[in-house]
């Protein structure tokens, strides 16, 4: 397994903050800023139409055992107020290095 910590900046305009990763089993998002954002699977990502991220502390657990693929998909975000800062914590397989034995 492979993990990943990173922080991001999300703006007043939907932008790409995962792209699709078919090997990614974790996500964990946490809103970081003063400011509601808005998570989800679609470009067009908004207050209507997408997760919220309270300000302070929002959270979003996805993990494969218990939402199958949506781990893997592309997420968009969206911010009600430029440069609010997400965090990011992924985990994925490292398909390459997996044992062939049963």
């Amino acid at each position: 397994m492979n993990e990943v910590e990173e922080t991001s900046s999300v703006g007043a305009t939907a932008g790409e903050i995962l792209s699709n990763d078919p090997e990614r089993t974790f996500v964990l998002l946490i809103n970081l800023s003063a400011n509601d954002m808005y998570v989800g699977l679609t470009p067009a990502v908004s207050s209507t139409n997408g997760i919220k991220l309270t300000a302070n502390g929002g959270t979003l657990i996805l993990n494969a055992k218990e939402e199958y693929t949506l781990t893997t998909r592309s997420f968009n975000a969206i911010a009600d107020v430029a440069a609010s800062t997400l965090y990011l914590l992924t985990m994925r397989r490292d398909a390459a290095n997996m044992s062939s034995e049963a």
